[in-house]
């Protein structure tokens, strides 16, 4: 190294020294360390509050679930009753049940917590087959996720709670009747309401790029009627065989009014599917 460079090399070393020496740098440092130490601080200190507070909360609803049962079934018999869904015939009462249901959903299906977790889903981390059965008889809605994505049906499977499972399977088919008795006279007026019409509805797939594409890519048109509460749609699609496109002719009929006579009830959904030689 010449002489003139070692020169510059000691010259900057000298000046960093005294920088690193001068009263003002120690004071920024120092004011510095203070800062991130009073951070440091109050942020584990925030944290440890908002950690408190969820140990509080989740400990609050173990005790209402496990350790007060009748208190948590108190609260449950508090909620209004739902009505027979065979008694639920015109838009009035279609609507006010629906009100009903939501003032029960708005209880036992909250998801205000940071984990956006259910009573149905704290049952099921607490491994309380009776609140869960409590829950679910309720109308507990067991297809609502938290923030991770998952149910309590699959909460329930992944831990191998095979008696909450069941119990979650046996009533969310009668549960999803009773909603769809509920507001099947809604829909039915809607229905009614609406003008009737006939439509097509056609989709198919081309690419200038990829060759014969249309011939394995799904395409079918829909024909669809509506004559007051009833409904037809025709379609040829019936599904795939390999890269092949099966074809039947179907057809979907809703009948909103059910038959003359009651031979077929209101809101029923028929599949038709028409064989060859028929």
């Amino acid at each position: 190294m010449s002489k003139d460079r070692s020169d510059q090399v000691g010259f900057l070393m000298w000046i960093s020294l005294k920088v690193s020496h001068m009263p003002y740098i120690d004071w920024r440092k120092e004011l510095v360390h203070k800062s991130i130490s009073r951070l440091s601080i109050g942020l584990s200190r925030y944290v440890s509050k908002i950690l408190h507070a969820l140990e509080s909360y989740n400990h609050m609803l173990s005790q209402c679930i496990c350790h007060s049962p009748s208190y948590f079934s108190s609260i449950l018999s508090s909620l209004p009753t739902p009505r027979d869904p065979s008694e639920i015939q015109s838009e009035a009462a279609s609507l006010a049940e629906e009100s009903k249901s939501d003032a029960v959903s708005a209880i036992i299906d909250r998801r205000d917590v940071p984990s956006r977790d259910t009573q149905l889903r704290l049952a099921v981390k607490l491994r309380d087959s009776k609140a869960a059965e409590m829950l679910m008889v309720a109308g507990a809605d067991w297809t609502l996720q938290n923030e991770d994505g998952w149910d309590a049906l699959q909460e329930a499977v992944f831990s191998r709670q095979e008696s909450i499972a069941m119990i979650i399977v046996r009533h969310y088919q009668p549960l999803a009747w009773a909603k769809w008795c509920r507001r099947l006279p809604r829909l039915v007026a809607t229905m009614r309401k609406m003008k009737d019409f006939y439509m097509e509805m056609s989709f198919h797939f081309e690419s200038s790029v990829v060759p014969f594409v249309s011939k394995v890519a799904p395409s079918d048109t829909y024909k669809v009627w509506k004559v007051g509460s009833k409904l037809r749609a025709d379609m040829t699609m019936a599904g795939f065989d390999g890269f092949k496109i099966q074809r039947s002719d179907q057809s979907m009929l809703f009948l909103g009014d059910g038959s003359e006579g009651g031979i077929v009830d209101p809101g029923s959904l028929y599949m038709e599917k028409k064989r060859d030689g028929d």
